[in-house]
């Protein structure tokens, strides 16, 4: 299944409220990156805009080749 951004995301006021998998083994991924630029529309982040595609390929966003198995919500 592929990567699906959840936009606007708020997180909550608790980590203990965050929507965290059933099982103690399932990977949970909480990215925190950069607003894009409007004028560009890539982020302002240099670092955000290195690793953006390497993330959308190995989670599997943008049509990518993750292996589907991993929830992310991405901001």
């Amino acid at each position: 299944m592929p990567l699906t951004p959840l936009s606007p995301y708020t997180l909550p006021s608790s980590p203990s409220a965050l929507p965290l998998p059933s099982s103690p083994t399932q990977k949970f991924f909480l990215l925190f990156l950069a607003p894009e630029d409007q004028a560009t529309g890539e982020s302002w982040c240099g670092d955000v805009r290195a690793a953006l595609p390497v993330l959308r390929r190995v989670l599997g966003g943008s049509g990518g080749e993750g292996d589907g198995d991993r929830d992310v919500l991405w901001e």
